[in-house]
């Protein structure tokens, strides 16, 4: 504790507002898995956030935003925070979701339809270079998960998460041993 701060109080610099993001936990492939995941090929749709708070959009701006950033991949493993951060060493940025498509074809419509109506219905600001800014931390992640999926089901894609595609790896490994017995 802070020695001029009073038990039961907080330091008046906090503003009780730390993000609820929280970096995205990307397990190892076993080695099946690693195979199903190639068999697939699939392309994910990633989410990153600043984990450190929000940022300043301008000068005098007080409030500051949220910045999170949308872009696509083929590979599972995280390689994408450690890049997200080095630009600005003080910011801690990572990836917090991810969504993933058959193909990068299905995942980049997707992309471009979730940033144009992000766009057109002017729910963010512009950040920084790529980054999108919200005035909360987490009217932007729900936002963008909901746009994710609803373009998703108007194009009839398939998109899953983290979690459902090793659910998807592990179902196709039972059905490749079963068809091996």
């Amino acid at each position: 504790m802070n020695q001029l701060q009073t038990p039961g109080t907080q330091p008046a610099n906090d503003s009780g507002t730390s993000p609820h993001y929280e970096r995205l936990v990307v397990p190892r492939l076993s080695p099946e898995r690693r195979l199903a995941f190639e068999d697939i090929s699939p392309t994910a749709l990633w989410i990153a956030a600043n984990l450190t708070g929000a940022q300043q959009r301008y000068w005098g701006d007080n409030q500051g935003g949220w910045p999170v950033m949308m872009g696509l991949t083929q590979s599972w493993e995280d390689r994408k925070s450690a890049v997200l951060s080095s630009s600005e060493s003080y910011q801690e940025r990572a990836l917090i979701t991810r969504f993933w498509c058959d193909d990068w074809d299905e995942a980049d419509q997707i992309w471009r339809d979730t940033y144009q109506s992000l766009l057109a219905s002017r729910q963010f600001e512009d950040g920084r270079g790529d980054w999108m800014s919200f005035s909360d931390d987490d009217a932007g992640l729900a936002l963008i998960t909901t746009e994710i999926r609803k373009h998703a089901a108007a194009r009839k894609i398939e998109v899953w998460t983290d979690k459902e595609m090793l659910r998807r790896f592990d179902y196709l490994i039972a059905i490749a041993r079963k068809v091996g017995e």
